[in-house]
């Protein structure tokens, strides 16, 4: 099974294979995630995977027996958001470095590590190609949060391509934001590629469009939903897969918002 774990923080996971499960980050809510976690498998919970250093992901991976991060999360995932000073975090748990390639086996289902650090120096991908899940942290966000690159468009457009190599084995995102379409890989490789073919600084976009010249002019609606689809795409992965708690907490937070939309359509 997978289970999606949501506490203070972002959101975690819970992988499970036949011999074993773990953790993907641990978030920063009190109590024992550990304890919390094992009640839901009956394979031993040990160790957990951080996909990058941010506390609200590893606050608490003092209650597993094993971390494994990249080296450059390393020496960052025990410092706390400044928020949390005056309390005291445990911070000698036991590291286990791991880079691209490596592979955690669960029995039966394992978990291949790709470097794509951009929103952390050490964020890590894991591909979990039996059930088609990439575990991605927080490098990629459901809109309108969109992405704020701190590398280079060329080094992003490297993490992608790497991605891109196994699109094939999965069709979901599952991120410190929630559950995503994996189509957004597609369209931030195709957007990146995009820019670097010598269109810097063009505001408008669509993959498989020509260029806007200057004389087209696209109803601005076109252009908002264009930007809108992968988080649109979201809710509706919301809708579709989780639980019945989740998917009312949906409809009673955007259903007004989906009201708005729906009069803006009849009006058009």
């Amino acid at each position: 099974g997978t289970w999606k774990i949501l506490s203070s923080g972002d959101y975690s996971y819970l992988v499970e294979g036949e011999e074993e499960a773990i953790a993907i980050d641990t978030g920063y809510g009190a109590g024992n995630i550990r304890e919390y976690l094992q009640t839901l498998t009956d394979k031993p919970v040990k160790n957990v995977i951080n996909t990058h250093d941010h506390f609200d992901h590893t606050a608490n991976n003092a209650y597993f027996e094993m971390a494994y991060m990249s080296k450059e999360t390393e020496p960052l995932a025990t410092i706390p958001f400044p928020s949390f000073e005056g309390i005291e975090f445990p911070r000698d748990y036991k590291k286990v470095i791991v880079d691209d390639g490596d592979v955690i086996d669960l029995g039966g289902r394992t978990l291949t590590i790709f470097k794509i650090p951009d929103h952390a120096v050490g964020s890590i991908a894991m591909l979990d190609s039996r059930e088609k899940l990439l575990y991605t942290g927080d490098e990629f966000m459901p809109l309108p949060m969109g992405k704020h690159l701190n590398i280079g468009v060329k080094s992003f457009l490297g993490h992608l391509e790497k991605l891109m190599a196994v699109r094939d084995q999965f069709d979901r995102l599952c991120g410190g934001g929630g559950v995503l379409n994996a189509n957004l890989v597609n369209q931030f490789y195709d957007c990146a590629s995009y820019i670097l073919a010598g269109h810097e600084g063009s505001r408008e976009f669509a993959p498989g469009k020509p260029p806007k010249q200057p004389e087209d002019d696209w109803n601005p609606l076109f252009v908002e939903a264009l930007h809108r689809q992968p988080y649109i795409e979201y809710l509706l992965d919301l809708l579709l897969s989780d639980s019945i708690e989740e998917r009312a907490f949906v409809v009673a937070e955007y259903g007004k918002e989906v009201r708005k939309i729906e009069q803006r359509i009849s009006e058009f």
